[in-house]
């Protein structure tokens, strides 16, 4: 199975350290087996975790190579802080930054999360909330992606070697652009006579002269993607020492010439037994990623945004692009180069029978370089691009982290009890320098080669926190299991008013299935009841607590000099963490002698102290400050099948289905502050999302079309027969509510193995601001020009576009429904008979074949209801001039012995 459900004597690994059967622990925790999931269909860690486990939704934002996933584990908690979860490899915490660049492309960002290879991986762990986060302290309120590497195990040498190869391909339907020759009142020609016009008299089409081209068609700059794998790991070992090493060599290229990513691992992991009290570990990784993006998205030099406003090839000098030839996108260059070293070391040691100490210390460091260059004369003058520039900013980032645990087993009043006491040390830093520079040299590609227009910047960042807990667990009879714990931090972001902070959590777990009373028959084999309370939380962002200077450049007596200003926002001394409460009852049970298994869990978590931005007065000095202010709720429930449903020698079939739905609510946005608006400019002039009392955050807000009526009998809906609400009004929110996933494998003809994913995901809504900048501002689309859409079509455009005549304006009818089923994966195993593989001196031989992103439904109109043209922001999901998902077809090759 690629997820467990309800296997109470399963080892899950706790906060402390410590292995814990499943019975023992009073919370949900969602265990991914990474090895039961065919390589060849994932492509990233994100791909890891999708549609994988219940409540844990990641968003594929866009189709570019090497882009990064949204990820929200049972809502989004905050108005302000990140609503990420935190990631721990191997016992050390990572910095898993999705917006992992400083250089905009138009929206796309890597992710830190992704540097890491999914071949290493044994297995993850998600930690979904408070209930269950306690220990992990001032940061885990958004839950714990726990990935624990592949070991090696005492006995014979394994080795695997693998090889894989494949194609990805544009296979998106690019809507052609509009355009209507008419003429004015005066006789004169008019090139662009949209209904708009039309409407208002101000031209007249000529007949049969609705002209359309399609420039990402029939003029297209896309090519054809590939993708190569190659690497190789043995692992084996003695009592004494075991171990696993691993090589892995990556190359993508995605449906762009400039959109290239390569990457390299290594990976050492090696256990020691020095004495039968003492045993250690040593854990090592590097990565090295290479990545070339392309511009796209919220950008004027993206290839997709300048096809899909484009002009007529025949007048226009670029081939139907709007801005550059299609051979000029190309040559804007944006490149990231990361090499990472992920590393610890770990000791336990046996004191006594009834003793025993674990210490951990480790450190996450990249060294990162974004890079950006726009050729001199490749943008046309007078653009001040066209002298070209460059950008370099070079950054290191450093996560250092230490744990110490010692716990005591012992007896208690006929009990067996347990206590824990444990210390963290983790220190977040930051160093990085920014520069610029204009008039780039012919020739050269760096900001040595620029001449003018100078500006660098630095920013240098320090987070630390201290933390200490204590945890207690009794066990009774092995079937009644109780646990409370306290955990205290402290951290340099809070303000110096407030100190210490104390999470606490209790849970118990009851294995009912065991005792004597249950009823023993086949139908129901094991049951278990938990339930779980805990809390936890997430620190400030660097800076918000404290007042600092902005330096300036300022003029006296005619000379440039320095000064300072108050940066924005202010400081709060007394600003504190947000503090997450979770609430959590569910039962796990098994069925037909554990062939079926079911895990259900109800959640009720508020967040309070939320981090709300409040404006100042005048007098103060500053614009505005972060406060604790607000409240955000998520209430909701998951559950999780897993069967086997049919056991055989040459045939069997096992399912897993998983799903969750979730209530996400802004409870209070405190005393005098006023709904925040956000997100792109809707045409009536007010950002189209909005965090607002009573309402899931992030919530679409737009005056509703009450009506429309071709008054005139024109065929043509104007701008005065369209009908608006008076107030705007909430529309649906931004991430989905619900999700669905079923994930069967079926083994067959004793070699051969079938394996796929289909995904559901709705409640939600998608701005399609690519279609309202098309019809409602260049009225290049065929609403705005073609009156044989229908009313409908032109009233959800005309709503829009009338803006242009100072009316009233909405973009309601641009909010669509975002919900859809997606086949994300398929793959087809072959293994070969042991006698074939003998015949290569191997132990082991196989064949995969698999492919993803193969199919999507649903009823919105844009290009993907998953992609977001603001990559992993909190809220937005906003399609505007976004690559849509790319289809990927790909073979692997593997060998063992």
């Amino acid at each position: 199975m690629l997820a467990t459900a309800a296997k109470l004597d399963e080892v899950v690994v706790a906060a402390t350290g410590e292995a814990e059967r499943r019975r023992e622990t009073a919370h949900a925790v969602a265990s991914i087996d990474a090895d039961a999931i065919p390589k060849t269909v994932v492509n990233s860690v994100s791909d890891v975790l999708s549609s994988r486990a219940p409540s844990v939704i990641v968003t594929q934002v866009s189709g570019t190579t090497g882009g990064g996933s949204r990820i929200r584990i049972r809502g989004s908690n905050s108005v302000s802080l990140t609503n990420e979860p935190i990631v721990i490899l191997d016992g050390v915490r990572l910095n898993a930054d999705p917006g992992g660049s400083t250089i905009s492309v138009g929206g796309q960002n890597p992710s830190r999360l992704d540097d890491i290879n999914p071949e290493d991986i044994e297995n993850v762990e998600v930690i979904k909330g408070p209930a269950a986060a306690t220990l992990y302290g001032t940061a885990a309120a958004n839950g714990v992606i726990q990935i624990t590497t592949k070991r090696g195990l005492s006995g014979r040498t394994k080795w695997t070697l693998y090889a894989d190869g494949g194609a990805s391909d544009e296979v998106n339907a690019y809507p052609a652009n509009y355009q209507q020759i008419g003429t004015n009142p005066a006789g004169g020609r008019v090139s662009r006579c949209s209904l708009l016009l039309q409407s208002e008299s101000l031209c007249t089409p000529k007949p049969d002269s609705l002209r359309s081209y399609n420039p990402l068609e029939d003029n297209s700059l896309f090519v054809s993607g590939w993708r190569e794998q190659f690497g190789a790991s043995v692992a084996g070992g003695a009592n004494l020492l075991q171990y696993f090493l691993a090589g892995d060599f990556s190359r993508e290229r995605g449906v762009y010439v400039n959109n290239l990513a390569r990457r390299v691992s290594v990976r050492s992991n090696l256990n020691a037994e020095f004495t039968p009290v003492l045993t250690g570990a040593a854990r090592l990784g590097y990565y090295s990623n290479r990545l070339d993006l392309p511009q796209n998205d919220n950008n004027d030099q993206g290839p997709l945004g300048n096809g899909l406003l484009g002009r007529d090839p025949i007048t226009s000098p670029n081939g139907g692009y709007l801005s550059f030839p299609k051979e000029a996108y190309n040559q804007f260059l944006t490149s990231q180069s990361v090499d990472r070293l992920t590393g610890g070391l770990e000791a336990r040691w046996d004191a006594a029978d009834w003793l025993r100490f674990n210490g951990l210390t480790g450190i996450d460091f990249a060294s990162r370089g974004d890079q950006a260059i726009t050729p001199p004369g490749v943008v046309p003058e007078p653009d001040r691009r066209a002298i070209g520039n460059a950008t370099s900013n070079p950054y290191t980032l450093y996560t250092y982290n230490t744990n110490l645990n010692g716990t005591a087993s012992y007896d208690l009043f006929g009990t067996q009890a347990q206590t824990a006491l444990g210390f963290q040390y983790v220190d977040e830093t930051v160093r990085g320098t920014q520069s610029f520079g204009e008039g780039l040299a012919g020739g050269t590609t760096s900001v040595a080669g620029t001449t003018s227009g100078f500006a660098v910047t630095g920013q240098n960042s320090d987070v630390v926190t201290i933390g200490g807990y204590i945890q207690q667990q009794i066990a009774w009879r092995d079937k009644v299991f109780f646990n409370a714990a306290l955990r205290g931090d402290d951290n340099s972001a809070f303000g110096t008013d407030f100190s210490f902070i104390y999470y606490p959590s209790v849970g118990a777990s009851w294995v009912i299935g065991e005792e004597d009373f249950f009823p023993q028959n086949d139908w129901v084999s094991s049951l278990r009841l938990r339930t779980a309370y805990g809390q936890s939380g997430q620190r400030p962002g660097f800076r918000n607590a404290i007042t600092f200077y902005t330096a300036v450049g300022v003029k006296r007596a005619g000379s440039d000099i320095g000064a300072v200003t108050i940066g924005a926002p202010v400081g709060n001394d007394e600003l504190k963490p947000e503090r997450s409460a979770e609430w959590e009852l569910g039962f796990d049970a098994g069925f037909f002698k554990n062939r079926m298994n079911l895990e259900l869990t109800w959640y009720n978590k508020a967040t309070e102290d939320a981090l709300i931005l409040r404006n100042l007065p005048p007098s103060s000095g500053a614009a505005s400050r972060f406060e604790n202010l607000g409240k955000v709720t998520n209430k909701g429930i998951e559950g999780m099948i897993t069967a086997q449903i049919v056991e055989g020698p040459d045939f069997g079939v096992d399912l897993t289905v998983s799903g969750s739905h979730n209530t996400n609510k802004l409870v209070t946005i405190g005393a005098g502050v006023d709904t925040i608006f956000f997100g792109l400019g809707a045409n009536n002039g007010d950002f189209i999302q909005r965090h607002a009392e009573g309402h899931p955050l992030g919530g679409y807000w737009q005056r509703k079309i009450t009506g429309f009526s071709d008054d005139n009998g024109d065929g043509i809906i104007g701008a005065e027969e369209v009908t608006l609400a008076d107030n705007a009004s909430y529309l649906g929110q931004p991430l989905p509510r619900d999700e669905f996933s079923i994930t069967p494998r079926v083994t067959f003809l004793k070699y051969f193995s079938a394996y796929g994913v289909l995904n559901y995901r709705g409640g939600f809504k998608v701005y399609n601001s690519t279609a309202q900048f098309r019809c409602a501002v260049f009225l290049n689309c065929r609403d705005a020009n073609d009156p044989s859409v229908g009313l409908e079509r032109q009233a959800i455009t005309m709503a829009s576009a009338r803006a242009n005549f100072g009316l009233d304006a909405s973009d309601a009818g641009f909010v669509e429904d975002g919900t859809f089923w997606k086949l994300r994966e398929i793959a087809l195993t072959a293994n070969a008979p042991a006698d074939w593989a003998r015949t290569i001196g191997a132990s082991a031989l196989s064949l995969t074949v698999s492919g993803r992103n193969l199919a999507t439904w649903t009823d919105y109109t844009g290009f993907d209801p998953e992609i977001n043209f603001n990559g992993t922001s909190n809220f937005s999901t906003a399609e505007f001039l976004t690559q849509p998902q790319i289809r990927y077809f790909t073979a692997r090759v593997s060998i063992g012995w």
